[in-house]
């Protein structure tokens, strides 16, 4: 399945990306709250005191006891459970990794790089205040934090730069931190790793990824950028991009600092997006497996709970003859025998009188 993108649906894309990621964790959640909500799974002492001396034993025999019972769905709701733990541990890396980062970063301050002063003259858009530098020699440059994000930019970067290529860095980076992609980013990868056994996943994560970082070239271009500026910056950076579990734009690989030059350059105006029909299948296939072992026993407690007309019956009376050993009558009751012993509507209709 190949597709071509036209630039100026780049955005929408990205956010389809990142909604069709949240779309499959809704459903495989909804799903993990119908297999919970379909059996009691017994019930907890509601009393703090027996609370606090039973509460221990009481979930594990009814953990135990639904797990013998729905054997595969503890094994989906185990899985899941992990896949999630895996997520949110590798998200409390990046926050912990950004910062780190973040304490070995400092504010700009005026006449620190008087080239950097004079890109700023060119970009009036881009406020001083949401610069930061930090020590290092390579050419790099990124947004960081997740709310109010900042733009940070090496010394190195600076130092090897021209005042155009500055500029137009400023301007890709600011429009980073207008649409705030570090947040988006970090729910994307926060989701990718959830589902990391789907194959479509990484697909999406780095597509969503690749048309942020060519939404940023397109608007730093519309905002007055040279094209051929931005395209030797990104040549530039390409080789200072270091890898970690940090929370900013990247670089996305070779392979699109390659496209992202190209169609700077005017050789390539669509976007490739790339989803084989047997990942898209097997993602499928896996989605209606695991939702289907989750809801499975919704279905089983729904069956059990429909009424049978026999058993409905002899229950009936049962109570009945219960209720006349004791002397109890309700006439006026349908749903007992009462004077006249007739049949409750529901059973004769279920038995065909």
């Amino acid at each position: 399945m190949r597709a071509l993108i036209r630039p100026d649906r780049s955005d929408r894309l990205a956010w389809l990306g990142l909604s069709g990621l949240a779309a499959i964790a809704v459903v495989l959640g909804t799903g993990v709250w119908v297999g919970l909500r379909a059996e009691d799974p017994g019930a907890i002492p509601q009393r703090l005191i027996n609370a606090c001396l039973l509460i221990s034993q009481s979930v594990a025999e009814s953990f135990w006891s639904w797990t013998t019972a729905h054997p595969m769905v503890a094994l989906v709701l185990i899985f899941l459970g992990a896949s999630m733990a895996w997520a949110v541990l590798r998200l409390g890396l990046s926050l912990l990794a950004g910062w780190r980062l973040g304490r070995r970063v400092s504010r700009y301050e005026a006449g620190q790089f008087p080239i950097l002063d004079r890109a700023l003259g060119l970009a009036p858009e881009v406020r001083p205040s949401r610069i930061r530098i930090f020590r290092g020699m390579t050419p790099e440059a990124f947004t960081l934090a997740l709310i109010r994000p900042k733009i940070c930019l090496s010394a190195g970067l600076v130092q090897s730069m021209t005042e155009a290529e500055i500029q137009v860095v400023l301007r890709h980076e600011y429009a980073h931190v207008v649409a705030l992609d570090p947040l988006r980013l970090a729910t994307v990868r926060l989701l990718a790793d959830f589902l990391w056994f789907l194959p479509v996943t990484r697909i999406l994560t780095d597509a969503f990824s690749g048309l942020a970082e060519l939404r940023a070239d397109e608007r730093a271009v519309a905002a007055g950028s040279d094209a051929l500026e931005l395209a030797s910056a990104i040549v530039k950076t390409a080789r200072g991009a270091s890898p970690g579990l940090r929370l900013a734009p990247a670089l996305g690989g070779l392979a699109l600092v390659e496209q992202r030059v190209m169609r700077l350059l005017g050789r390539e105006r669509l976007i490739p997006l790339r989803i084989s029909w047997g990942s898209a299948l097997a993602s499928g296939l896996m989605i209606v497996a695991l939702v289907g072992l989750l809801i499975s026993p919704a279905f089983g407690a729904a069956r059990a709970h429909s009424a049978d007309p026999m058993a409905a019956m002899h229950s009936m009376m049962m109570n009945c003859a219960r209720e006349s050993a004791v002397g109890f009558d309700h006439p006026m009751n349908p749903n007992h025998c009462g004077e006249s012993g007739r049949v409750p509507a529901m059973v004769r209709k279920g038995i065909g009188i």
